[in-house]
């Protein structure tokens, strides 16, 4: 399925915003955790730990972005 030249531009943005007001100018999960999901010492200490509430937080800014962006769009 081709993708149209406005929805690039709109995931273009997305990822801009993203990694500007949410991430820190990372985009991977493991970057932005700092968690090595391939070594299970560290996926089982980070599942104890408090940066689940960290990322429960990135998920609810993210949707927050995605939905101004999605709006503007639409607006256009």
């Amino acid at each position: 399925m081709p993708v149209d030249a406005d929805m690039r531009k709109v995931g273009r943005i997305f990822v801009n915003r993203f990694k500007e007001e949410v991430s820190e100018d990372k985009l991977l999960c493991s970057d932005i955790i700092n968690v090595d999901w391939t070594d299970a010492n560290k996926v089982k200490a980070y599942r104890e730990s408090d940066e689940r509430e960290y990322c429960r937080i990135l998920v609810g800014k993210t949707a927050i972005l995605l939905g101004e962006i999605l709006e503007k769009a639409q607006a256009e």
